[in-house]
């Protein structure tokens, strides 16, 4: 967040990419050292759903398949702030996409 020139705040949108499509797959590859986890182990992955593109990005940067990524949630709800992750974790257990005994990484930021 920044002011403008009418000391108004404003966003930064293209520095919120840009941190959120680099640091998101450090936070998710840390969490999977520390859980003894590879990637390849990985079931499912539900990250925070600011939006679409930051979530492409973001898995495209941890080399991992979008079929295994929480994205309906940002579609359907739009970017709901810290609701957001438990939202899409909710909707991806119901429509069966996760199941008992998956490996499942829960990101957020913000």
């Amino acid at each position: 967040m920044r002011e403008d020139s009418n000391h108004r705040p404003s966003m930064d949108g293209e520095a919120i990419f840009q941190f959120a499509s680099t640091y998101n797959p450090v936070i998710v590859k840390d969490a999977l050292l520390k859980a003894d986890l590879t990637l390849d182990e990985l079931d499912y992955l539900v990250p925070h759903q600011a939006n679409l593109r930051i979530i492409e990005k973001a898995v495209h940067n941890l080399d991992f398949p979008i079929e295994k990524v929480a994205t309906h949630a940002v579609q359907y709800y739009g970017n709901t702030s810290s609701a957001s992750v438990a939202l899409a974790l909710a909707d991806e257990v119901k429509e069966g996409r996760i199941k008992d005994g998956d490996y499942v990484v829960l990101a957020g930021f913000g």
